[in-house]
Formats: C-alpha cells, structure tokens, sequence
C-alpha cells in the first residue's frame, strides 16, 4: 500500500519511499504510454522510448499523454512527497483538474528529458 501526506514524505508498505538517483536522461529507464489511435503520434512516443531504453536501473520517469486528473492527483502526491518531479509537457506543476500530458521523473532527468519530448 502506498501513501503520501504533503510535507510527510510517502511510503510504500510503511517503508520511506524515495526517487531514483539517476541524474541523466541517456541512463534513465522510461515508462510511457499513449493514449492514442494516431499511428504518428505513437511513433514519436516508440522512438522516444527506444532511445531511452539505452540504460539500466530502476524506473527513472513516467510519460503519458491524455492523462486522466483522476490519475494525476494521487500519483502527484506520491511522486512529490518521494523526491521527485510532476508537470505538463511545458513544465508546470499541474495544478488544475483536467486531461494533461504529464511528465514525472525524480526530478533530476526532468528538465533533460522535457527537452526531448514532442510537443
């Protein structure tokens, strides 16, 4: 079970939960999925994730497009409170409810990793 209270960390099975250490994109593990029928869209995201898959460790980042905000919020919460990082494809924190590219990495890939996403 995982949990998270804001400014008390999260925890998974009451054991501290903490982001990864990776500190660059071309050794990150990166997760995404797309939720679209657009053979082109797709494409972009197949190569992007190829790309990424040049490395070794644990999960770095999570990339979707069309987010759900009721799959936002919670994962926020978490991915915050461990360490890490939550935005839109242009880098701001998502604060509003609503369907959202979401980027959320340990926040030390982010800013690496929004550089290389489509727009």
């Amino acid at each position: 079970m995982r949990a998270a209270g804001r400014g008390r960390g999260a925890t998974g099975n009451g054991v501290p939960l903490r982001v990864d250490g990776t500190d660059r994109v071309d050794r990150a593990v990166v997760v995404s999925q797309v939720q679209s029928s657009d053979r082109a869209g797709i494409h972009e995201f197949v190569v992007l994730f190829e790309a990424l898959m040049n490395a070794a460790g644990h999960l770095t980042a999570y990339v979707e497009r069309a987010m759900a905000p009721w799959d936002i919020t919670a994962g926020q919460l978490l991915v915050e409170e461990a360490g890490g990082r939550l935005t839109d494809f242009a880098g701001a924190r998502v604060a509003e409810p609503g369907t959202t590219d979401v980027v959320a990495t340990n926040g030390a890939v982010h800013d690496e990793l929004l550089g290389v996403l489509p727009r």
